[in-house]
């Protein structure tokens, strides 16, 4: 729930480089296994009835302006004041363009026509390992503790199997080892979900420091969670 450009630029520095004709041939082979996960609405609880949200794939390149905007809007509502404080009160522009990087897939979320978060994911060489990278989870406040997240996270845990049972992009592309992320240290609601659901910090993450009886914690942490 935690990426802005700045700390991706962090993360790509772990990252083997591809072409970017490639990301995006291999964005639209994951497009496709990701829209046809899709054909029923995600039901959660909220004040005690049942809610349909309904989760719309798209790739980067179909994405419009005003989708490029909502989304935009609600990491500034979740994690602006944060972005602010580490990064600078400049942090939208490079937000905007990593929000576009070639290859990337995006999860819409509406409540009828209300939006309500989104993911965005994409297939990168992250430390020498073929992972299914979370860019983005943001919920909008009012549909959180509900077990959306969770349940988005099961989804994305489906969705690398399914790519890893798929011939045709395993033969291509080679089958995902597992799923990663970023997330901030001051970000402890986050931390303890994505702990729970089987993530660990990564070897090549940066590291907790400890100076005598003082603890150092860094901005982010990269996170795991093996599939294969």
């Amino acid at each position: 729930m935690d990426w802005i450009y700045s700390i991706s630029q962090l993360v790509k520095s772990e990252f083997q480089k591809m072409p970017e004709d490639q990301e995006q041939i291999e964005g639209e082979a994951l497009y496709k296994i990701v829209r046809s996960f899709f054909d029923e609405p995600l039901t959660v609880q909220k004040d005690q009835k049942t809610v349909e949200i309904q989760t719309s794939p798209i790739l980067v390149d179909k994405l419009t302006t005003i989708q490029l905007r909502q989304c935009l809007s609600l990491v500034d509502k979740n994690l602006g004041e944060t972005m602010t404080l580490v990064y600078g009160k400049d942090w939208k522009s490079d937000k905007v363009e990593e929000m576009r990087d070639p290859g990337l897939v995006y999860l819409l979320l509406h409540h009828d026509t209300e939006f309500v978060g989104f993911i965005s994911i994409k297939a990168v060489e992250d430390n020498e390992s073929h992972v299914l990278y979370i860019y983005e989870l943001q919920i909008v406040r009012n549909y959180r503790r509900m077990g959306l997240g969770s349940k988005l996270l099961g989804i994305l845990d489906q969705i690398v199997e399914l790519v890893n049972s798929d011939p045709a992009y395993t033969s291509k592309f080679g089958k995902l080892e597992g799923l990663s992320l970023t997330v901030f240290s001051s970000n402890e609601g986050a931390k303890k979900l994505y702990f729970s659901k089987g993530y660990r910090i990564a070897s090549h993450s940066p590291a907790v420091r400890y100076l005598r009886n003082r603890k150092i914690q860094p901005d982010y942490f990269i996170l795991v969670k093996n599939k294969i």
